[in-house]
């Protein structure tokens, strides 16, 4: 496999279930179908690790949720350790927000928001509309 691993940014726990990481798995394994790295960055939590454990991708967990307290630089380390400036994050929570990305893009990482509310207002490289 070669290339820049695409970074998938999303949490699973009791408050909000295992949609938003299932939706990333579904869409990691694709991309791993066809040849592409793909890595987690994730919320330590019992739910995610049970639901990424046996699937054999790359995860750095994380202690905090998308978008809260120091998870900005959390996010940003764990993903220097995995990828390159020019990789792809695809950012799958609804805690996101134009800040949160607008650091992303500051750090080189390309987004990608998964958006379940079709909202085009989002200054991202790309979104994925649920």
């Amino acid at each position: 496999m070669t290339g820049h691993p695409v970074l998938f940014r999303a949490d699973a726990y009791g408050e909000i279930g295992l949609g938003h990481l299932k939706r990333c798995l579904a869409m990691a394994e694709a991309l791993r179908a066809e040849g592409t790295d793909c890595a987690f960055l994730c919320l330590d939590d019992g739910a995610a690790r049970e639901t990424l454990g046996p699937r054999d991708f790359a995860v750095e967990w994380l202690a905090g949720r998308v978008n809260e307290g120091n998870d900005s630089a959390e996010t940003l380390a764990a993903a220097g350790s995995l990828a390159t400036p020019g990789a792809v994050i695809v950012v799958d929570s609804y805690g996101a927000d134009q800040p949160y990305f607008g650091t992303l893009r500051d750090a080189g990482l390309k987004t990608v928001y998964c958006d379940d509310f079709c909202r085009t207002d989002w200054r991202v490289d790309g979104v994925v509309n649920g």
